[in-house]
């Protein structure tokens, strides 16, 4: 749970937890529809991406 939580909350969202005594509990994750980042972008070159001659 506490691996799920962390994974929410670095995509931009949260996880509400609630319980009831002999009903259950019940887990809400949130994220949000669009996270806008300033982010560069980089090529990435492989082995893959390389070809013999």
């Amino acid at each position: 749970l506490s691996i799920s939580k962390k994974i929410v909350e670095d995509h931009g969202g949260s996880l509400t937890v609630t319980s009831e005594m002999g009903k259950g509990t019940c887990f809400i994750i949130t994220l949000p529809s669009q996270l806008i980042r300033n982010v560069e972008s980089k090529p990435v070159t492989t082995k893959s991406d390389v070809i013999a001659s």
